[in-house]
């Protein structure tokens, strides 16, 4: 028998172990002292912690998710790496729709991503707040369940009649009680996702004391599909569509700069 399912791994478990093995790679750097000479001058290395709302729509032959409207609620944690004028992002987040949504859907996502500064471009410095534009892909694994009726064949056309006086069929007429086939409700319990790739723009507020950074963050990103997956069958025709996406959040971490093979404190302007 054919299998309709796709293969899908359970909530976002390949993701943690990537999240998990980079932020090991980074402990152990740090841990050699002879990394400090190769370091590039001005990288830094960060923390962050983010709230999300995001907004989206779903199309799909299931009567409870077909045109439904998604807002959802949530929160992002990632690891930043790079310089003043391009750094890269990794964040996983977890989000919820609000209380009385029915039916209810939970995501969790996996994103990797980058940020530009265009006035290090002009400048070279970095300013007390400074615009910034994103890019980033997304993968987003949303949580349903319930149950739905699949739809009723089409009837086969029926049979000419006859004018004449036609023998008797053979197995005689059709049973008149005969009952006709009901099609019985199904679970679509499962997970779909998406693929997205995120654009957008953010403002943040830097201050730094010696080596320690802060930075107050604010994002808006637009996200175009790229495709979508499914884990059971009854979901196989349920779509994401577009996605946009507002956060707030902040970022903290270490500078590393150096004077032939010293570190040196630096102070922004």
């Amino acid at each position: 028998m054919k299998t309709y399912i796709r293969t899908n791994m359970n909530g976002i478990n390949f993701e943690l172990i990537l999240f998990i093995a980079f932020a090991l790679c980074i402990l152990a750097g740090k841990a050699n002292a002879q990394v400090y000479r190769s370091i590039p001058s001005g990288l830094f290395v960060g923390i962050e912690a983010s709230n999300s709302h995001r907004t989206f729509a779903v199309n799909s032959d299931l009567k409870d998710f077909s045109g439904m409207k998604v807002s959802q609620t949530g929160r992002t944690y990632g690891i930043t790496v790079g310089s003043r004028l391009i750094n890269g992002k990794l964040r996983l987040g977890n989000f919820s729709t609000a209380n009385g949504n029915d039916p209810p859907i939970q995501s969790n996502s996996f994103e990797l991503g980058s940020n530009f500064s265009p006035l290090q471009l002009i400048t070279g410095r970095t300013h007390f707040l400074e615009p910034y534009m994103m890019l980033s892909v997304e993968t987003t694994k949303m949580k349903t369940n319930g149950t739905f009726t699949p739809p009723v064949a089409k009837a086969a056309a029926a049979a000419p009649t006859c004018s004449c006086q036609c023998p008797s069929t053979v197995g005689g007429p059709a049973d008149p009680d005969a009952l006709p086939t009901v099609k019985e409700p199904v679970p679509f319990s499962g997970n779909f996702g998406s693929t997205r790739a995120n654009v957008g723009l953010g403002l943040k507020a830097h201050i730094q004391k010696g080596k320690l950074f802060l930075n107050v963050f604010g994002e808006m990103n637009y996200g175009v599909t790229l495709g979508t997956t499914a884990s059971t069958q009854a979901l196989l025709n349920t779509y994401v569509l577009n996605q946009v996406a507002f956060s707030t959040g902040v970022s903290l971490g270490y500078i590393y700069t150096k004077s032939g093979h010293r570190l040196r404190k630096v102070s922004f302007r």
